[in-house]
């Protein structure tokens, strides 16, 4: 098995994203960055670029000997000792140039990284030379990189030195430790490796096949998506949402893939048994296991959700070609709207939109729920009101944002929902409100970027490759339109492209010109993973700290500021002069009495709640306020309030007495009683109406 050390080790010393090219002549080519090992050797021997560079990671330092001779022999040799001594990592490669000159590799931590830097320039010192002909450097070619010159270098000591190497690196992932094949035998150990597994399952006569489930055939047939088939073909794996993005999460998502494309289980397996061996390793080492587990699972969870719900076959695997048409023309409206909105907060407004069109991509609807919490995870963005002004800017424009359905009584059970309206020209689809507001999939794949990022991927996709001048103005990067981007906005443009390459998202060839891709690298898989758990931690605490907020620290306080603000006004209110607060409480009975019936119970609910959050209680109130009035100015009361309810309409009156019933429910106030009224003069029994006449409790600010 033909193994190439060096390039996990490149892939363990250096920075993902940070590899750029040099010409002949030891210049940096402009504009050229990559953001995977492969993409950047693949620039060797193209145009000018004779290799390439990259930046060490942060515990890693090289010591660059550019001595000739047996001088830069003993200086090289001087400092592999010293990293000896100081119980360092280190590896020694020819630099490619003249003899003598080096590259010290030393893996380095805070303590020893200022003793490495005061060690080399004693060494300077010592040897009567300068900072360029020994420096500790950061940047450097890697081991599998050939020397500008062309010629190519290995490390001191050969094969053994290299593998041992590779062995003790601290930053080389234990299952690359014995290892890496070469790119060219990729093929043939895959086949060679995979067909002993599918022989031994034959010769164990587990007669798999004859229990694979066969798959029905899925209403509108498809093929296998292209990133799976890339997956599968060259092991790079796709970005999908959810937290688990282990090894086991792809080999279930691609089976089911298969299963939607109709693969039978004899083709599924052929499928498998050929795939990179970095695709479906797990699968490939028991035919039988994976038969059991993972395929008929997935052909069984289909075929019941499909029997379930036949529409939903098309949205299993993608929304249908409506729906994909009509979102795609949201996205170039949103880039047109981008223009309008303040240049500062363009990023939330994008992140936002594609967030909620990502959404409707996923679902195949064109409503779909968007609560803020969940926008917060699916962005990154921690503060809501930045959130909650993007659907207020994109509602009427891009769709309706529909309030109604969030009901503050239970807001757990339903959110916000918006619904996508198709331009002009465009077939229209039915829109069903959403079947359900539990969180939706989600990616995290953009959570650790920066926010720029995500608007320059989407440009990419739609427009194509494009240069990065060309692309900062079609993302709306600079403040106006038509207008070029400044050197800042380039500036800007880069890191974000920088970040992309690095994550696997973006690719820069030998010309300069940026594409968009659907992979994501492992290591940016783990970040995201990591900040989409933080968030996710944050999102849990505030919901549960919401949903007990009336006993906690905040409803106290809360509480207790009422309180305050309620004593203030009641000292405010019994400061004033007997005549005033006379004239302004027959000013707000005249206009109480004024307001519609529903516009009354709001008010008294109102004020109600206001009372009851300074920690007031309402019965007890009620009754005290009751115990202050005489009975002759409670019989003046309710014959002033009889005479007026007699004058309204029926239907009126019915309204009047099932809106205070109401109120007396919310609030448990007692219903009015008049064993203490002695009427003066006998007369005529009141009728049931009058019976359920209110007791006027609640006239502006005397009882409310």
């Amino acid at each position: 098995m033909t193994q190439n050390p060096m390039y996990d080790l490149d892939e363990a010393l250096f920075e993902p994203g940070s590899w750029r090219a040099l010409d002949a002549s030891n210049v940096a080519v402009p504009g050229l960055l990559a953001g995977s090992l492969d993409a950047a050797l693949g620039w060797v021997g193209t145009r000018a670029i004779a290799t390439v560079f990259g930046r060490l990671r942060s515990d890693f330092r090289v010591v660059d000997v550019d001595l000739s001779g047996n001088r830069g022999d003993a200086v090289t040799d001087l400092v592999a000792d010293w990293a000896v001594k100081h119980s360092r990592w280190h590896l020694v490669r020819p630099s490619g140039g003249a003899v003598g000159r080096h590259h010290v590799f030393i893996h380095v931590d805070v303590a020893t990284l200022p003793a490495l830097r005061e060690y080399v320039a004693q060494l300077r010192k010592s040897f009567h030379v300068n900072t360029s002909s020994i420096d500790v450097r950061t940047a450097v070619r890697p081991l599998s990189a050939p020397h500008r010159t062309g010629a190519t270098t290995t490390v001191l000591g050969g094969a053994r030195v290299l593998r041992e190497a590779l062995r003790s690196c601290p930053d080389v992932p234990a299952a690359k430790r014995t290892g890496r094949r070469n790119h060219g035998d990729i093929a043939r150990v895959s086949q060679r490796s995979r067909s002993s597994v599918s022989q031994t399952a034959a010769r164990d006569g587990s007669g798999s096949w004859l229990r694979a489930a066969l798959p029905s055939p899925v209403p509108g047939g498809r093929t296998l998506p292209d990133v799976w088939d890339e997956y599968l073909t060259h092991g790079t794996r796709p970005v999908i949402g959810g937290m688990d993005h282990s090894g086991s999460t792809f080999e279930l998502i691609a089976t089911k893939k298969m299963v939607v494309a109709g693969y039978t289980p004899a083709q599924a397996w052929n499928a498998v048994s050929a795939a990179h061996p970095s695709a479906m390793p797990k699968a490939c080492l028991n035919q039988k296991r994976w038969v059991n587990n993972v395929w008929n699972h997935c052909v069984e969870d289909l075929t019941t959700f499909f029997a379930e719900d036949p529409t939903a076959a098309r949205s299993a695997d993608q929304a249908s070609p409506e729906v994909l048409a009509i979102v795609d023309a949201a996205r170039r409206r949103l880039h047109v709207l981008l223009w309008e909105y303040p240049v500062r907060r363009r990023d939330t407004l994008a992140t936002v939109a594609h967030a909620v069109l990502d959404r409707i991509e996923r679902t195949g609807v064109l409503r779909v729920p968007v609560p803020e919490r969940n926008l917060v995870l699916d962005t990154g963005i921690a503060s809501r009101p930045p959130i909650r002004a993007a659907l207020r800017f994109i509602d009427g424009k891009l769709g309706t944002l529909h309030r109604d359905t969030l009901n503050p009584a239970s807001p757990e059970t339903g959110s916000f929902e918006f619904e996508l309206i198709p331009a002009q020209g465009t077939a229209v689809l039915e829109s069903s409100p959403p079947r359900s507001h539990a969180p939706l999939p989600r990616s995290s794949t953009w959570l650790p970027l920066p926010p720029t990022a995500r608007r320059l991927w989407q440009t990419l996709r739609q427009n194509g490759p494009s240069a990065i001048a060309t692309l900062c103005r079609s993302a709306a990067l600079p403040e106006l339109l038509n207008t070029p981007a400044s050197p800042s906005t380039l500036r800007t443009g880069r890191s974000s492209l920088t970040a992309l390459a690095a994550a696997g998202l973006a690719l820069c060839d030998d010309a300069g010109t940026w594409s968009a891709t659907s992979t994501v690298a492992p290591e940016h898989a783990t970040a995201a993973a990591e900040e989409a758990d933080r968030l996710e931690e944050q999102i849990d605490a505030e919901r549960q700290a919401y949903r007990q907020r009336q006993s906690g620290t905040w409803a106290a306080q809360r509480r207790r500021a009422l309180a305050k603000d309620h004593a203030r006004y009641q000292a405010w209110w019994d400061n004033l002069p007997e005549e005033e607060r006379r004239k302004r409480q027959e000013h707000h009975a005249w206009a109480f009495q004024r307001l519609p019936l529903t516009a009354q119970e709001a008010l008294k609910a109102q004020i109600a709640t206001r009372r009851t959050g300074a920690g007031i209680n309402e019965p007890v109130r009620y009754a005290r306020w009751r115990e202050t009035l005489s009975p002759d100015e409670v019989l003046l009361r309710t014959t002033e309030r009889a005479a007026a309810f007699a004058a309204l309409p029926g239907p009126l009156q019915q309204a009047t007495i099932a809106s205070w019933e109401r109120h007396r429910a919310r609030f448990g106030l007692p219903a009015p009683s008049r064993s203490r009224i002695q009427p003066p003069e006998p007369g005529p029994q009141p009728t049931f109406v009058q019976q359920a006449l209110p007791v006027p409790e609640l006239l502006a600010t005397t009882g409310v």
